[in-house]
C-alpha cells in the first residue's frame, strides 16, 4: 500500500521507491553476483542521479554487486569522486579497427578503411556493413566516404524524399523517437515505406514490437543526421513538431511539457519556449522532483530575463522565478537566501508592470 496516492506524499513516494530499488539489488546480488550497467550518464536526471548516489553510499557495491557507468561528460567524473575506479577509453589503435574488420576485405580496401575511421569503432563497423551490403565485390575498390558524417550524407542521398524527411523530423526529436509523432509532423509528405528504408539503410531500429519506439542505432548517426539539415530548416523542423504536439497530441502538454519546450526552444520561439518549461518546472514540483523544477524553471528564466519587460515577458518572469523559489524552498526552506531573493526580484518585476499583474503565489 506504500504506492497508494492516498498514503504517500510525492515526496515519501521517491523515498520509498529509491529505498526499494537498493533492496531489490541488495536481494538480487545475495542470490548471485550482479553486474548493474547504467550507460550515458550524461543524459540522467536529478533522480537518477539521486538513486544512484544512494546507492554507492548503501556500502552495496564491491563483492557480489558491481556498478558500471559510462560517460561522455567530463563533468560525471567530479561527481563520482572516488568512489571507484576510471577507465579513460580513447580512440581504438589502427590494429584494433583492422581486427574489427576481419581478414575478409581486400589488404587495401582495409587500410582506407582504417585510415579514414580515425580510431571510431562505428564508422569502421558501418564502413563494412555497407560494403556487405553492397552488390559489387569488395574487390572492385568501392570508395571509402571521408567519416562518418560522409557515410551517413551517402545514405541519406539514397533515401526517397519522404524518408530523408522522416530522418530528419526524428533527429530533431533526438536519439529516441514516437514514429506517431514523426509521421504527425511530416504531414502528407509521409509514406508507410519511409520506416522501413530507414531500417534498410542502417540509420534508425524499431524498440518495440508495437513498431511506434524507434531509435537511431547510434547517437553519433543521430548527431551527423541532425548536422547535415541547415540551421534555418532545422528551426522550420522544430517548430512543426512543436505545433503537431500541442494539435496532435494535448496529452503531451501535461505529462511532457519539457519535450514541447525543447522543440519550441530549438526553433527560436523563446516566450513560448519558456512557458512550456514554466509547466515542467510546475509538474516536477507536483511529484515532489525538486531539482528537476529547478533546472526546468531555470532554463526558461535564462530565455527571457533578458528581454525587455513587457506584458508577455513579464509575467512568465514571475512565474518562473516562484517556482524556482518554490522549488528551493522545498528542500531547504526560507534558511536558504536564495529564496527570498528570487521572491523579491519577483515582486519587482510585479511593481514595474503594475497591480493588474495576477501573483497566484506571491500574494
Amino acid at each position: 500500500d506504500w504506492i497508494s496516492p492516498a498514503r504517500q506524499t510525492p515526496e515519501r513516494e521517491r523515498l520509498v521507491v529509491s529505498d526499494a530499488l537498493v533492496g531489490l539489488l541488495r536481494g538480487l546480488a545475495a542470490e548471485r553476483p550482479l553486474l548493474v550497467v547504467v550507460e550515458d550518464l550524461h543524459w540522467a536526471d536529478a533522480q537518477t542521479r539521486e538513486y544512484l548516489e544512494k546507492l554507492i553510499g548503501s556500502g552495496e557495491l564491491g563483492g557480489r554487486l558491481l556498478l558500471l557507468l559510462t560517460t561522455r561528460a567530463t563533468d560525471d567524473l567530479a561527481w563520482f569522486g572516488k568512489r571507484g575506479e576510471i577507465f579513460a577509453l580513447g580512440p581504438l589503435q589502427d590494429a584494433e579497427v583492422a581486427a574489427l574488420l576481419g581478414d575478409e576485405l581486400p589488404g587495401e580496401l582495409r587500410r582506407r578503411i582504417v585510415e579514414q575511421a580515425e580510431g571510431v569503432p562505428l564508422f569502421a563497423a558501418e564502413v563494412g556493413r555497407m560494403i556487405a551490403a553492397s552488390e559489387e565485390p569488395a574487390s572492385a575498390a568501392p570508395k571509402v566516404p571521408i567519416g562518418l558524417r560522409a557515410l551517413v550524407a551517402e545514405r541519406l542521398a539514397a533515401l526517397s524524399d519522404s524518408a530523408r524527411l522522416a530522418a530528419h523530423l526524428a533527429s530533431a526529436l533526438g536519439r529516441e523517437f514516437d514514429w506517431r509523432i514523426v509521421t504527425a509532423a511530416a504531414g502528407n509528405c509521409a509514406d508507410g515505406g519511409a520506416l522501413p528504408d530507414l531500417v534498410r539503410a542502417g540509420i534508425v531500429s524499431v524498440r518495440s514490437e508495437s513498431g511506434f519506439s524507434i531509435e537511431f542505432r547510434h547517437a553519433l548517426i543521430r548527431d551527423a543526421v541532425y548536422d547535415s539539415i541547415p540551421a534555418g530548416r532545422r528551426r522550420d523542423l522544430h517548430r512543426a513538431i512543436a505545433s503537431c504536439l500541442v494539435r496532435e497530441f494535448p496529452d503531451m502538454v501535461v505529462k511532457r511539457p519539457e519535450l514541447i519546450a525543447q522543440q519550441l526552444e530549438a526553433a527560436g520561439e523563446v516566450i513560448e519556449s519558456a512557458g512550456y518549461w514554466k509547466l515542467t518546472g510546475e509538474k516536477n514540483l507536483r511529484q515532489a522532483a525538486y531539482p528537476e523544477s529547478e533546472s526546468s524553471a531555470l532554463r526558461g528564466l535564462r530565455l527571457v530575463e533578458g528581454m525587455p519587460l513587457d506584458e508577455c515577458t513579464g509575467p512568465v518572469q514571475i512565474e518562473l522565478l516562484t517556482v524556482v523559489a518554490t522549488s528551493q524552498f522545498m528542500v531547504g526552506g526560507y534558511a536558504r537566501p536564495e529564496v527570498g531573493e528570487l521572491l523579491s526580484r519577483a515582486m519587482v518585476i510585479a511593481e514595474e508592470l503594475g497591480e493588474s499583474t495576477p501573483l497566484p503565489v506571491l500574494n
